[in-house]
């Protein structure tokens, strides 16, 4: 099983969707955690539902900005 943060990385979740849909074809489990409606219109977009894809809704998001205040 591998959990995947699908909202992060410079072009993501475009990007960490794909990545996960090759390891779900595999035949390996994945959560994607982002927000949901993002991530379920990029499955649409690519026609993809593999039963051994999940997601998991986290709504909240870090930016550069928020990181910031955290060094």
């Amino acid at each position: 099983m591998i959990a995947l943060d699908a909202m992060g990385g410079d072009l993501g979740p475009r990007e960490t969707v794909g990545g996960a849909l090759i390891a779900a074809a595999e035949g390996i489990d994945v959560t994607i955690v982002g927000d949901e409606a993002t991530l379920r219109g990029e499955l649409a977009r690519r026609n993809a539902n593999p039963s051994n894809l999940h997601i998991k809704h986290a709504p909240d998001v870090l930016t550069n900005v928020d990181w910031q205040g955290l060094s």
